[in-house]
This record gives structure tokens, C-alpha cells and sequence, in this order.
């Protein structure tokens, strides 16, 4: 199954409550949830099932591209530096599709290093890129991981 959790759903997904009670994503809404292996096949894997989902859900053009791009570079951040010193794990990418948004997390339970200070010079340019891509992101680390929410507006 190369890491595929939940297949593609043609239909309405329950919303899901979140800690607060409120309905984490419309009831019209589809949702798809990939694990792969954190480590570089791993965001191929996810890349070409996202994107084939995307258009299953007649997500199309400039915003399809735009989302795989954002979850390409989310899943290669975690892969390149939420686990680098770790033999294995996992990124969780789960995305939702309704008439209005589109929203992506992905997560790892990797440990980031700290800041360096040639940013922007070798690196550095994946959060302002996804920064841009999207209509909002947040991104949340801790002890426990790392997880990043991007959302996209369906609406002109």
C-alpha cells in the first residue's frame, strides 16, 4: 500500500470535532490522510497521491499546483530536518476539500535544529515560499513535533 492510510472518498466525510467541540471541516467536505516513511522516497510517495487526489476532487490548475508544491516542501522540511538524526518515523499529511477551502496539515514527531545563521543564503527560502503559496499558514513545534496547517481559498 506504500504508506496510502484512508483511500480516496467520493462522498462526504463526517465532520470531526476538534478539542473545542467545533466541527473541524464542513460535512461536505473529502478527506485524505497519507503516512509515509520519513525519509526522501517518502515525499514522492505523497506528492503523486496527493495530486491524484486533487484532481479526482476537480481541484485543477494554478491552485492544484500550488498545493503540491506547499506539501512537497512541508514533507521534504520534515524529512530533512524534523528527522535527521532519527532511523525512522513519519510524516501525516492530511488534507480537506470543500466548495470553499482547502486545507493541508502535515505533521512529524521529529526534532528541528535550531536556526542557523545563514539563512537565506543556503537555505531558508521554504517557509516564506510556502508563506506565499498559501492563503495562511501556522505552523506549531514542540517537544512532540512539528505540524504545519496551510489553507486555500477555493473562491477567486
Amino acid at each position: 500500500m506504500d504508506g496510502f492510510v484512508s483511500p480516496p472518498s467520493d462522498g462526504p466525510t463526517p465532520p470531526v470535532d476538534d478539542a473545542d467541540g467545533a466541527a473541524a471541516h464542513s460535512p461536505d467536505a473529502s478527506a485524505l490522510t497519507i503516512a509515509v516513511p520519513a525519509i526522501p522516497a517518502g515525499i514522492g510517495t505523497a506528492r503523486r497521491r496527493l495530486d491524484a487526489w486533487l484532481r479526482q476532487h476537480a481541484v485543477t490548475g494554478p491552485l492544484r499546483c500550488d498545493v503540491v508544491l506547499l506539501a512537497d516542501e512541508a514533507i521534504t522540511n520534515a524529512v530533512e530536518h524534523g528527522h535527521r538524526h532519527l532511523d525512522n518515523g513519519e510524516v501525516l499529511v492530511t488534507v480537506t476539500v470543500d466548495a470553499q477551502r482547502i486545507t493541508i496539515t502535515v505533521a512529524d514527531r521529529g526534532r528541528w535544529r535550531p536556526e542557523q545563521d545563514d539563512v537565506g543564503v543556503t537555505h531558508g527560502w521554504g517557509i516564506p515560499m510556502m508563506q506565499a503559496l498559501a492563503d495562511q499558514i501556522e505552523i506549531a513545534s514542540g517537544d512532540a513535533g512539528t505540524t504545519l496547517t496551510a489553507n486555500f481559498s477555493r473562491l477567486g
